[in-house]
C-alpha cells in the first residue's frame, strides 16, 4: 500500500475528497478538489518526462497530496471553513495527515520522505518566516502544476462561464480553429 492509498483510508478522506472543493477561488464546487489533483497530476506528469523514476515518483506523490488537508478544511463539502480550515488551514492538516503514514514506509530522516516534505512545504517566502524556500527543482515543478490548474480553471471560468472548461485554457492560440 503506497502513501496515497494509505492517507485515503483514514478518516474516510476519499467521500470527502470527492466533494470537496480546492478553493473559495478556483475549482470552488462540489468535486473541485478532485478535479483540481486530476489537473496537477495531469500537467506534472506531461512535464515530468523526462525526471528520473525516483523523482516522477516524489513529484507524483507530492502533486496528489498538496491539497489533501482540504478535505477538512471546509466544512462537509460546503465553501465555508471547518473550524480546523480556520485555525490550522490545509498545510498544517496535510502534514497531520501525511505523518504517521510516512512513519510506517520510512524511518525518521529517510531522504525520501525529506524530499517529500520539501516538495510538499517548501515555497518562495520572506526570510523571517519558517517557511523554507525551495533547494529543488522539482519544487517549481508541482507548484507550477499547482497554479497552472488553478489559474487555467479561473480563466475559463471567467472567459467562459463554465467551471468545467480547463483544456480551453491550455490550448494554444496556433491551434485556434
Amino acid at each position: 500500500m503506497m502513501v496515497n492509498e494509505m492517507a485515503f483510508s483514514q478518516y474516510d478522506l476519499l467521500s470527502k475528497f470527492m466533494i470537496a472543493p480546492a478553493s473559495l477561488h478556483h475549482h470552488a464546487y462540489n468535486g473541485g478538489l478532485a478535479m483540481h489533483t486530476c489537473e496537477v497530476l495531469n500537467i506534472a506528469s506531461t512535464m515530468g518526462t523526462m525526471l528520473s523514476p525516483d523523482e516522477y515518483g516524489l513529484v507524483m506523490t507530492a502533486c496528489f497530496l498538496h491539497d489533501i488537508g482540504k478535505v477538512l478544511k471546509y466544512a462537509g463539502g460546503n465553501r465555508s471553513l471547518s473550524k480546523r480550515g480556520s485555525l490550522l488551514g490545509h498545510e498544517v492538516t496535510m502534514l497531520e495527515i501525511i505523518t504517521p503514514i510516512a512513519d510506517r514506509i520510512w524511518s525518521f530522516g529517510d531522504p525520501k520522505w525529506l524530499m517529500l516534505l520539501h516538495l510538499l512545504t517548501a515555497k518562495p517566502a520572506p526570510k523571517w518566516t519558517v517557511i523554507r524556500q525551495p533547494r529543488i527543482n522539482l519544487v517549481s515543478l508541482v507548484r507550477f502544476a499547482d497554479s497552472w490548474s488553478a489559474k487555467g480553471q479561473q480563466y475559463a471560468q471567467n472567459n467562459f462561464g463554465n467551471q468545467n472548461l480547463i483544456n480551453v485554457s491550455f490550448q494554444s492560440p496556433m491551434h485556434e480553429n
